[in-house]
């Protein structure tokens, strides 16, 4: 398995924890952290959709779908915009859903 894949693993559950913690303890941060998301999701969509940059930062073809990562985000950002406290499960799935895209990318 490649480890920049098991870095990113880290990074994304990572995220999905400190979404759950904040929105937890810190209710008020996560509108500021669903507007970062909300920008991510649509720059996903326009990188895909205009096709800009077809390679990762490895300078290998980029081989998962920014169009899913985007919807992932976007509704993340919605549920932290109406203040739900399970919003992290999106991006929990998210990274299930990525987890499998590895596997079934690289196990053909």
């Amino acid at each position: 398995m490649n480890p920049l894949f098991i870095i990113c693993i880290f990074i994304r559950l990572s995220i999905v924890y400190l979404t759950f913690y904040l929105g937890n303890k810190y209710p008020y941060l996560m509108k500021p952290i669903g507007l970062m998301f909300a920008l991510t999701s649509f720059g996903f969509f326009i990188i895909e959709f205009f096709k800009l940059k077809p390679y990762g930062a490895s300078g290998n073809k980029v081989w998962w779908n920014r169009y899913i990562h985007s919807i992932f985000f976007a509704l993340f950002a919605h549920l932290t915009f109406q203040q739900n406290k399970k919003a992290y499960i999106v991006l929990f799935l998210d990274v299930i859903f990525g987890i499998f895209h590895y596997l079934h990318h690289y196990t053909k």
